[in-house]
């Protein structure tokens, strides 16, 4: 997650540098090659006012750090300090712990790279490149992280003879019942298979595709498919189908202007037989010198047993660099649900390092 967040922060930067990006190992291909350690991370400060719920000040520091061990072996790890307990009024500050969202052994090649352990299996693009300060939360809804497997890439750019960058991945992996699964000050409770729940499995039974490609045009793809087991009696696997597109507009054009779109399909959504859910991102960054501006639609329609949910977001944020490291970003977001409307402003003061 760490090595996707300076996606949503500068999205220009990160789509162009999208090749680069398509997967977790290709973040230790680059960097471990340099250093035998390498480090980076994120300090976010938040504020959320929503229309009938609490005022909120929260705080998300995210650290990565790259190990490198021997010629071509890396260990990994994402650590995360978050508010992880929902709130029940104004709060600031409150219900935040610290946890590892990753820990992994890696090896690659030249044109491939495996890794186990705790992992993020790739998945979707949407929660990664979509800007502005909500932009990401339904590509959430459907990214896959903490699962405890293995996986691999492909760089299949080196085999068929392309120049752009085309990378197959896959994983099959479980849930994550480890100690990592809680968080340092347990404020988050170990994960135990009894809590059973889709990919909560005593073995490694599901599973995730993806092939994703950065064209040298400035066009980007990402496409997936998954399979979550369930052993919950009375319940069934869930199924869903992902498709992305990113462009970014070339520099010879004068125009700072980067666009991301996603759809995703869930068959048999929430371990419901004959449950859907339909989820769509389509997000822009225009920018302006120093200052950005994000407008992002998104939303999905959910057919499940209870009754049918019908939610949109619409979300317009500006931004401003306010040095290399340092970014400011304010705006509002207006969330309907079944019809009914509430507003979100926000408020972003994020800090890179590394």
């Amino acid at each position: 997650m760490l090595s996707t967040f300076f996606m949503r922060t500068t999205f220009l930067t990160a789509a162009a540098a999208s090749a680069l990006m398509l997967s977790p190992a290709a973040f230790a291909q680059a960097d471990a090659a340099e250093s035998n350690v390498s480090q980076q991370g994120v300090v976010e400060l938040t504020f959320d006012h929503a229309e009938s719920g609490p005022d909120v000040v929260a705080a998300t520091i995210e650290y990565g750090a790259t190990v490198r061990v021997a010629e071509g072996w890396t260990v990994q790890m994402d650590a995360v300090l978050e508010q992880v307990e929902d709130v029940a009024g104004d709060a600031v500050f409150d219900g935040h712990d610290a946890f590892v969202e990753t820990l992994s052994v890696q090896y690659a090649g030249d044109a491939f790279t495996l890794y186990a352990g705790k992992i993020n299996p790739v998945f979707g693009s949407a929660a990664d490149l979509t800007p502005g300060l909500y932009g990401v939360e339904v590509g959430e809804e459907y990214q896959l992280a903490e699962r405890v497997g293995f996986g691999g890439d492909i760089l299949l750019s080196s085999f068929l003879g392309f120049d752009d960058a085309h990378v197959l991945s896959g994983a099959v992996f479980t849930a994550d019942r480890s100690a990592l699964s809680s968080s340092l000050g347990g404020k988050r409770e170990q994960l135990r298979l009894a809590d059973a729940g889709l990919g909560n499995t005593e073995n490694l039974k599901s599973w995730a595709v993806s092939l994703d490609g950065a064209f040298a045009n400035g066009l980007g793809y990402s496409v997936g498919y998954r399979k979550l087991a369930n052993e919950t009696p009375g319940e069934t696997d869930e199924t869903t189908f992902v498709a992305g597109l990113n462009y970014v507009w070339p520099e010879e054009s004068g125009l700072d202007l980067a666009i991301v779109g996603e759809v995703a399909s869930s068959r048999d959504a929430h371990g419901i037989a004959g449950a859907h859910r339909d989820l769509f991102t389509l997000g822009g960054n225009l920018g302006l010198g120093d200052w950005f501006v994000n407008g992002i639609v998104s939303g999905w329609n959910e057919n499940v047993t209870a009754g049918d949910t019908d939610l949109r977001k619409v979300e317009l944020s500006v931004g401003r660099a306010l040095s290399e490291n340092l970014t400011l970003e304010f705006g509002a977001q207006d969330v309907r649900t079944n019809g009914e409307s509430e507003m979100i402003l926000g408020l972003r003061l994020a800090f890179e390092f590394g």
